[in-house]
């Protein structure tokens, strides 16, 4: 019986020391409770002072974090179709509308600097084409005589002996210089009324009045062709009342001719150097 008494005795006084755990546990939990609570807040509100960042831009961060919360605790099985939700974000638009505007500043610049090269091809091209129909314009293909002068004249009160009967086209008149000795570097100058392509001379050599005439005075043998772009040096024939032609080597673009005598068929009689007709192609 007292053994009885003595087991009863301490299930009891274990019971009893049970409920005073479990009573000072609840006590505990408890006096842990609103610090716990207070933890709690305290998180709660660091995390919305955080969410509510004056620098953020993304208003719908929550939402979307929710959403995304939510997709992830969804249970996918094999064949099911998943919806893949892009994050929408408002800090993508700007760049966006700043990109496509620079798209259309590039391709309206590029249009108005294509018009402008056009123009500019355009305007340069009617220049020139301008510019050498004037130039055609201005350079003649038909050489003609508009004044003839010479470093000397022989002066006569009976014959007319100035350079201008070189064009009157009668053979039998005739230039003679009037130079000291046989006119070597004596020079007659044909001015033509524009610019011209020259390319050939045709001349009657001597004074062509009449045979005896001719040989008794000097005839041209040689002379330089004086051009605005060149000169080119050619020997004559001593023919009597023939006309002779002569090719230059070149086309000559000029708007006066010099002839310089460099040398003579010397005359019987009279050393005055004689021309009678000169005239260009």
């Amino acid at each position: 019986l007292s053994a009885e008494t003595a087991s009863q005795d301490s299930t009891a006084s274990a019971a009893e020391e049970t409920d005073h755990t479990d009573s000072f546990s609840e006590e505990a939990d408890e006096e842990e409770a609103p610090e716990k609570k207070k933890d709690k807040k305290k998180k709660k509100k660091k995390d919305e002072d955080f969410d509510d960042d004056p620098f953020d831009e993304d208003d719908d961060s929550d939402e979307e974090d929710d959403e995304r919360d939510e997709e992830a605790t969804k249970i996918y099985h094999p064949g099911d179709p998943i919806e893949v939700k892009p994050r929408r974000s408002i800090r993508v638009i700007p760049f966006k509308v700043l990109g496509l505007v620079l798209v259309v500043a590039l391709i309206f610049g590029g249009i108005l600097m294509s018009k402008k090269k056009s123009t500019s091809t355009t305007t340069t091209e009617t220049s020139t084409k301008t510019t050498t129909n004037k130039a055609k314009k201005t350079i003649s293909s038909k050489p003609t005589i508009a004044s003839v002068a010479a470093s000397s004249t022989l002066q006569s009160s009976r014959f007319n002996y100035s350079p201008s009967v070189l064009t009157d086209g009668d053979p039998t008149t005739a230039w003679n210089e009037g130079a000291d000795g046989d006119g070597i570097g004596e020079t007659v100058t044909f001015t033509l009324k524009q610019k011209s392509k020259v390319t050939s001379t045709s001349i009657y050599n001597g004074y062509d009045k009449s045979y005896s005439i001719y040989y008794r005075n000097n005839r041209v043998k040689s002379c330089y062709f004086i051009f605005d772009d060149g000169k080119e040096f050619r020997t004559l024939n001593d023919y009597y009342n023939r006309q002779q032609k002569l090719t230059f080597y070149k086309v000559h673009k000029t708007k006066k001719i010099t002839i310089k005598i460099v040398s003579v068929y010397r005359g019987s009689s009279y050393h005055d150097t004689c021309l009678s007709e000169v005239s260009f192609a």
